[in-house]
């Protein structure tokens, strides 16, 4: 037997460059730029584009800013549309449905949180809390598993369990508001928070 290995190289189509888009697409442009590459665009630099370029006075476009503002808001700036979902982490999924969540603007609903606020700066959290309290406001229930000092100080009620992490946890040591699981001694949460609250105090 005589075996014949056939080395294929992938190119781009000549027509559409790759890009998978048809001819009258791909010569659709708004600003200059088609489809494919506004949706390669950051999205805070596509937000930026739109505000430039767009009118504000259109809806199509005053929606579009919309939906990106409220997406940039929610910490999730250094994405594309092009980015493929698989390739999110699981806190960039979360901000993504609270955005959509958010621009819906859906009441009576039961959010769950997963410590929404890893891997953003302490700017982008600010914004994170405000958009949830915003969520709060409009009638919704928010749980979080969260260890943030910010978050835990807006938080309308807290619930520690412990005592440790692991195997050595699953009580519930203490719950209440801020200032009432601050005075629980047997709470590392009550510790932490204590301090946080007392530092909030000598900083106003």
């Amino acid at each position: 037997w005589v075996s014949r290995l056939t080395c294929v190289r992938q190119m781009p189509c000549p027509k559409c460059g790759g890009t998978g888009l048809g001819l009258q697409a791909s010569h659709t442009t708004f600003g200059g730029k088609n489809i494919a590459q506004l949706e390669d665009m950051y999205l805070r630099e596509l937000l930026d584009f739109f505000r430039e370029q767009g009118d504000a006075h259109n809806p199509l476009i005053k929606e579009i800013i919309t939906k990106l503002s409220c997406m940039v808001d929610v910490g999730l700036h250094h994405l594309s549309l092009s980015r493929p979902v698989p390739s999110l982490s699981g806190g960039e999924i979360q901000r993504l449905f609270l955005a959509g969540y958010l621009i819906a603007e859906m009441d009576s609903m039961i959010f769950v949180f997963d410590e929404p606020t890893i891997g953003l700066h302490e700017i982008e959290k600010e914004n994170l809390i405000r958009i949830i309290r915003r969520l709060v406001d409009t009638g919704n229930t928010v749980v979080a598993v969260e260890h943030d000092e910010n978050f835990m100080r807006e938080a309308d009620y807290i619930i520690d369990i412990g005592p440790e992490g692991g195997d050595g946890g699953g009580t519930v040591i203490a719950e209440g508001t801020p200032e009432r699981i601050a005075k629980c001694p047997d709470s590392y949460t009550g510790i932490y928070v204590k301090r946080m609250l007392e530092r909030a105090k000598k900083t106003k």
